[in-house]
């Protein structure tokens, strides 16, 4: 799922009939593990009961399998006047080239007992009968609380097995826990029924992309925020009505896959229709805002037939064939007894065999065109690339490691004539695990160091292992000092920005009033969260005033007790009592929150590996729930021109009765004003806030170090020189034109080729971005792009620049 605010934006949903209803009864509600899950806005029972009566409710299923079912008040009767003949719409929050497509479920009250004890029938979407879709799937996931671990594994029936993967946005426990659902934990939780498989593309880490399906899935297809008076036509790629996922109970099939005919539903089930992960926006996971029941209205017609293929990725290689596959709709059920005819635009580039087999024969772009025989205006066009992959440039920071280390894995994928292929998925593979090992934290890929002596790390394509490159890994002994992410705030300012800080082991007894235990080197061994906190002190000068208790308080345990305020000259302290709770007086606590786990006794017990991220917070009443806001960034240390990404998220936490800091929810902090050493950022002609998911984009004209402010929060940023790649100049041969345009324009770079160009509006908002451009000149289409101002960012290998241009 992707990073979404939790608070969602209002709107009105009118239907030309008062009779439209909507969903009036949450009957359950059983979600997957998944990054919003355990939070109050989307991954709990109240989240499940706002899509009651409402189209902006919002409720995560987590990965696949999780499911949510909901009732009606009265029947949703299939009724042949209904426009287009959908009966119901729902309502998620995709977004473009963003969806998370749900499996929807039917079921008729025929017992007439109102519980969902009947039978239940799945609507066959578009992918419904495609071969790569498994009509008996099973995923069983397990609980990460029994071995510690915060990413949740699962293994499946028909899909090997794998990970999801905590991240730095959402801090929380994934799998449902017993503080949410129904007050009991299990070891593991299965789920069973059909599986599509996953359509994404994460070539790109910074736009990553999951296909939408043509019709039949829960938040898949987009809102139209231009009113809401009509449904849409499930049959055509537009979007003729209100948007959202229109639903016809006549594409129900029964469980051997045969249609059967209702006359009317009183339940419906959704649940997560994919397994699959989207880098650093993490598990797919459906989404659902509200479901509404659409009044007869015999007026509204359009076509009921469309023909559907079955994904074909962006870029191929020549060389490769693949087995072309579509199917034909008629109102939205198979029709077998037609033929599909398959055409190619340039049959030097690829050709199609009498199997209906693509093969790929030269390099180029061409469009396949799948059409219904005998009615060749009921077609899909989609538009290849072709290439031929030639070898990978592995670029590590380096090739030595130490253990514990972790160092980020980049490559990049080229030509016979060396020029850059984007849009290739690039994987990875160590040849001895136990020397190093491949590990993904927020999409990107390190190899991290586990013990002494060499390993063959493997860059190949995922599609395509023959093209690989391998280099040797050497991994050397463990750091005595770790590098290590520190931010110290109180409840009204940060005291010690996020800076990068390098931390020894060190005597911390000096450092402990009324000391009871022994904290030397000798007793202490390695780098701990204590040795981190004090190392922040000493950093500020403050440590002389720095203090830790051991007392009775905190269980004889290590922990934060006397905090300086200020400088050196004007100092006020702030007091912690290691999470007591005896009297309104001492519960006054300083947490520690490391990466997605909050501390506040034990402190020399804990140990750091390098890129810790480590917040020292404090809480006048740790009794009651309480919020703390986290501010982090993409690097440390940026060159100039280069861009930083920020992330602004807001945690509430509570203690739970055992004493354990629980977060409760995690949610990106939208429309947050970033400001550079005291003063609004700007970036591609607007101000920097943060997005709906909390993020931010920022570039530096000038070195030097920068302080970056959120809300309360801060962090310090290192700009250095660029020593090779410059900003493109004014003067370097780059013409646009026409301006003013009307439907597309032209961009030209003297000398080199574009490789990207970006289309911002004056708020900053990427509205288009065209990837894998690796030629001089290109045309960028502005169909659908509302008039007005606008900024193009253009990249090439050298640099980039920012021109503006008025579309009309």
């Amino acid at each position: 799922m992707k990073y979404i605010a939790l608070t969602f934006v209002a709107v009105c949903f009118l239907f030309i009939h008062s009779s439209a209803q909507y969903a009036s009864k949450l009957i359950e509600y059983q979600p997957a593990p998944g990054q919003l899950i355990n939070t109050d806005g989307a991954g709990s029972y109240e989240a499940a009961r706002s899509v009651i009566g409402s189209t902006k409710g919002l409720v995560s299923l987590g990965s696949y399998g999780g499911y949510v079912v909901y009732g009606f008040d009265n029947p949703v009767v299939n009724d042949p006047d209904n426009p287009y003949g959908v009966d119901f719409v729902i309502f998620g929050n995709p977004q473009p080239d963003w969806s998370e497509p749900g499996i929807v479920m039917v079921m008729k009250d025929e017992n007439h007992n109102g519980k969902a004890d009947d039978t239940w029938y799945e609507l066959a979407g578009s992918d419904y009968f495609f071969s790569t879709t498994s009509h008996n799937s099973s995923v069983t996931y397990y609980n990460p609380l029994l071995s510690g671990n915060s990413d949740v594994t699962w293994t499946s029936s028909d899909f090997g097995s794998g990970t999801i993967y905590s991240n730095s946005f959402h801090k929380q426990a994934y799998f449902p826990s017993e503080e949410f659902f129904n007050g009991t934990t299990s070891e593991s939780v299965t789920f069973s029924g059909t599986r599509i498989a996953g359509k994404i593309d994460t070539s790109n880490p910074s736009s990553q992309k999951s296909f939408l399906r043509r019709f039949g899935y829960a938040d898949n297809c987009l809102r139209n925020n231009n009113g809401y008076s009509t449904p849409d036509n499930p049959y055509t790629e537009e979007t003729e009505g209100c948007g959202g996922d229109a639903m016809d109970i006549g594409w129900a099939v029964d469980a051997e896959g045969n249609y059967v005919n209702l006359d009317q539903i009183d339940f419906v089930k959704i649940y997560t229709g994919v397994l699959a992960s989207a880098g650093w926006l993490g598990e797919i996971s459906t989404e659902v805002c509200g479901i509404v029941d659409v009044p007869a209205n015999s007026s509204l017609t359009g076509t009921d037939r469309c023909v559907v293929i079955n994904r074909i990725p962006e870029i191929n290689f020549t060389g490769d064939s693949l087995q072309l596959e579509a199917v034909a709709f008629q109102q939205g059920r198979i029709v077998k007894d037609k033929t599909i005819n398959w055409k190619v635009s340039d049959q030097a580039v690829a050709e199609i065999t009498n199997t209906g087999l693509l093969k790929f024969i030269t390099d180029g772009t061409l469009s396949l065109t799948a059409s219904l025989s005998g009615d060749a205006s009921v077609q899909t066009i989609v538009a290849i690339r072709v290439v031929t992959p030639s070898y990978i440039k592995i670029e590590t920071e380096s090739n030595t490691i130490r253990v514990d280390d972790e160092v980020v894995l980049n490559a990049q994928l080229y030509d016979k004539n060396q020029q850059l292929i984007s849009g290739a998925a690039i994987s990875w593979e160590s040849s001895n695990e136990n020397i190093a090992s491949v590990v993904e934290h927020d999409g990107d890929n390190y190899i991290k160091g586990l013990n002494e002596g060499s390993t063959a790390l493997t860059a190949f394509l995922a599609d395509k292992p023959s093209v690989k490159t391998v280099v040797t890994i050497n991994v050397i002994p463990e750091s005595s000092q770790k590098n290590v992410y520190v931010m110290v705030k109180d409840e009204n300012s940060t005291l010690y920005p996020r800076k990068e800080i390098t931390v020894k082991n060190f005597n911390l007894n000096p450092y402990v009033d009324r000391i009871q235990g022994n904290y030397n080197i000798d007793v202490v061994t390695g780098v701990t969260v204590a040795h981190a906190v004090t190392q922040a002190f000493i950093n500020m000068g403050l440590s002389n005033d720095f203090s830790f208790r051991d007392d009775n308080r905190g269980n004889s345990s290590l922990y934060v007790w006397k905090v300086p305020l200020g400088d050196s000259l004007n100092v006020v302290f702030s007091y912690g009592y290691g999470g007591s709770v005896e009297s309104s007086a001492f519960s006054k606590c300083w947490i520690v929150l490391l990466n997605n786990e909050q501390y506040v006794t034990g402190l020399d017990q804990v140990p750091l590996k390098n890129g810790d991220e480590l917040i020292l917070y404090h809480i006048p009443d740790i009794t009651s729930g309480w919020n703390i806001s986290c501010f982090l960034s993409s690097k440390s240390e940026i060159s100039i021109a280069d861009t930083l990404e920020v992330y602004s998220s807001q945690l509430t936490c509570e203690r739970s009765k055992e004493g354990k800091i629980l977060i409760k929810n995690s949610s990106p902090v939208q429309n947050q004003t970033i400001m550079v050493d005291n003063q609004l950022a700007y970036f591609n002609g607007g101000q920097v806030t943060t997005d709906e998911n909390g993020m931010a984009e920022l570039k530096f004209s000038e070195a030097g170090t920068k302080k970056l402010t959120a809300g309360i929060d801060e962090m310090v940023v290192n700009v250095k020189q660029r020593t090779t790649v410059q900003t493109i100049s004014e003067n370097s041969g780059v013409s646009i034109w026409p301006c003013p345009a009307k439907v597309n324009f032209n961009i030209s770079l003297a000398g080199e080729p574009i490789r990207e160009v970006c289309l911002y509006d004056t708020s900053g908002r990427c509205v288009k971005i065209y990837h894998g451009i690796n030629r001089s000149k290109t045309v960028i289409s502005v169909e659908g792009v509302t008039p007005g101002l606008y900024i193009i960012h253009i990249t090439s290998d050298t640099g980039s620049s920012n021109r503006k241009i008025l579309i009309q």
